[in-house]
Parts: structure tokens; C-alpha cells; sequence
């Protein structure tokens, strides 16, 4: 038997998606390397599902909280769909990989409500919309990249040393400071509307925005003279 208060509990399910902000910056380490699932899982949070609501309203919304069953069966169609995967993700997988992201802190329990025969199901959904890991966006910290700017620009400008170069780049990713991040997150808090309706990829941008913001005069230069030395 239904819980009486089950289409007036179920509101929640809807009404949450409204309150969580646009954009989370985690510090820890990418939880979604190496896992195909957990890569999945908040993309399929993040796209819902549609369903009549109100009850007998004739009138669809997305929904963007869902049980375990609804995210395994999303997440088998979607790995056979994309990645011609043939085997089954079961309950018991989709729960290891719930947990693993629930503690990393990109999903939550949104509610547990009272279905069939006083059953309660458990319904999750993303703590935001957009992810951005940290350790991701620090574009200048990537070796090979670090490596190329440090062999390029010396070869062509004696002048310049690798040791200047590094000290240059180390200062950049010092201005990386939480004022920055804060700035972002406000400016696409303000902004949530119009880049919700843009098809755009927000974590780039984010690093776009980041390297922008924490350059430097010095480091201005040294894009210069890579561009020089590269004779672009």
C-alpha cells in the first residue's frame, strides 16, 4: 500500500535540483579515473528522467533524483549504447560505486520515501551541476607541457634560462589563490541561466577563465616569447 503523502513526498524529488549550486571545485583526487561507472553515474544524475508529475497532470517533468534500480538500469543501457558493453552492472556494483562518490562528495541521498507495501526507497542525485577537480585545472602543472615551454623557449632564446621559466610558472599556479576560485564560482552562479541553455564544456572554460585571471605580466611574456621561438 502507497504512502498517502507519497505525490506530495515526491516533490522533493523534483524541488532539489533547484537548490544545489551550479558549480562544486573539489580538492581531491579525480574519483571518476579509472572507473567507468563512477565516470556514468553522476552524467546520468545529471541528465534524469522524465516522468508525469503531478500524478494524472498529463504534464512531464525531468526528474533528477533516482533510486539505485533506476540508476542501474541507466547505467546498463547507456554502457551497452556508447561502449558496446554486453555485461550487466547488478545492484550490488551500483552500490559500491553510490558509496564511493557519495564520499567524495558529488552525490548525495536527496530523500528515502515510502513506496509499495511500505517499502522506503532511497533516491540520489548530484550535489551540483558542474564538477571541477582542482588538481585538474592546474593546466601548468602538467610535466610534458612543463617540459615543452622549458625545452622550447631556451632553445630558441638564450637569453632565457629553464630556471626562469619554472620560477615563472610556479608563480602563476602561487596566484591561483581561493580568490580566484570564489570568483569563478560567483560569476557562474550569476550566470547559471544563460550557460545552463549554452552547449559549452564547463570545466574547460573553468581552466580557461582560471589561467586568464591568475596570469601574470611575466607570464604574459613568456607566451610571447613562445609564440616567437616557435615562429607562429
Amino acid at each position: 500500500m502507497s504512502s498517502p503523502n507519497e505525490s506530495e513526498d515526491k516533490s522533493i524529488l523534483f524541488d532539489y535540483w533547484k537548490t544545489i549550486p551550479f558549480i562544486k571545485v573539489l580538492s581531491e583526487s579525480n574519483p571518476l579515473v579509472g572507473s567507468m561507472a563512477r565516470m556514468l553515474i553522476p552524467k546520468i544524475l545529471m541528465t534524469g528522467i522524465e516522468e508525469e508529475y503531478p500524478v494524472n497532470s498529463g504534464s512531464k517533468q525531468i526528474r533528477y533524483a533516482m533510486s539505485v534500480r533506476e540508476i542501474m538500469d541507466q547505467l546498463n543501457i547507456t554502457a551497452k549504447k556508447h561502449f558496446n558493453i554486453d555485461k550487466e552492472f547488478k545492484l550490488t556494483n551500483v552500490y559500491f560505486h553510490l558509496e564511493k562518490l557519495e564520499e567524495a562528495g558529488l552525490i548525495q541521498e536527496v530523500a528515502s520515501l515510502t513506496t509499495g507495501k511500505r517499502k522506503k526507497t532511497a533516491y540520489f542525485g548530484n550535489t551540483a551541476i558542474v564538477f571541477i577537480f582542482r588538481e585538474d585545472s592546474q593546466i601548468w602543472r602538467n610535466e610534458e607541457l612543463l617540459k615543452f615551454m622549458t625545452t622550447a623557449i631556451p632553445k630558441f632564446n638564450k637569453s632565457v634560462s629553464k630556471q626562469d621559466i619554472e620560477k615563472i610558472i610556479d608563480q602563476s599556479n602561487t596566484n591561483r589563490s581561493e580568490e580566484i576560485t570564489n570568483k569563478i564560482k560567483v560569476w557562474y552562479e550569476e550566470n547559471k541561466e544563460a550557460l545552463l541553455e549554452s552547449n559549452i564544456n564547463y570545466h574547460a572554460l573553468y581552466v580557461y577563465l582560471e589561467m586568464m585571471l591568475s596570469s601574470t605580466p611575466e607570464l604574459q611574456k613568456l607566451y610571447a616569447q613562445l609564440i616567437e621561438s616557435l615562429k607562429l
